[in-house]
Formats: structure tokens, sequence, C-alpha cells
């Protein structure tokens, strides 16, 4: 078994707390077949909601965005999209995308 940190994570069990990381279709994909397994009738109260959308607003934006600030901060993490992506541009070629199929 491969073990991903942030991929389909239970970190807590109750009230069942899971956090994923998805930014492609095929993670889309496999965390709305993991929300089906664990919160049966999620996908479709989520559908009804939210329709197609990938990214929700949060009336806690700020706050949640303050605790991941700080938490990053704390520990060397990077976490604005700008930096990331310009350290990723520093090393074109260097990280070779790699499919398991």
């Amino acid at each position: 078994n491969t073990a991903w940190p942030g991929r389909i994570e239970k970190i807590k069990d109750n009230p069942v707390f899971i956090i994923d990381g998805a930014h492609n279709e095929d993670g889309a994909k496999s965390l709305s077949k993991a929300l089906d397994k664990h919160f049966k009738g999620l996908k479709e109260r989520y559908i009804r909601r939210y329709g197609e959308a990938y990214l929700l607003p949060s009336p806690k934006e700020k706050e949640l965005m303050r605790v991941l600030k700080d938490i990053c901060e704390a520990n060397h993490i990077m976490y604005k999209p700008d930096e990331v992506f310009a350290y990723l541009n520093e090393y074109p070629g260097k990280y070779e995308e790699i499919s398991l199929f």
C-alpha cells in the first residue's frame, strides 16, 4: 500500500474529517469515489447545491487562510501560489512527471 499524505486522508473520526489536495481531473474523480464510499448521498447533495463548481467559497475563508499561513510559516512551507510557481519555474525539467500506469 502507498500512503500519500493529504490524498483522501481521514484525520478525524468523530465527526469524520477528510482532507484532500485534488488539483486535477483524475484527483477530483478519485475524491468523488472516496466521498461516495464514505458519505452515501453526498455527491448528489453537492451537485444539487454547487453544480460542477470545483472551488467553493467559505464564510470562514479569512480565518482558514490565516491558519494555513501560520502553519506554513512556522514550518517554512511555501503557500503563496506565485512564490510556489516562481520556485518551480527556476527548475525547468528537473522534476519529471511520472505515471504509475
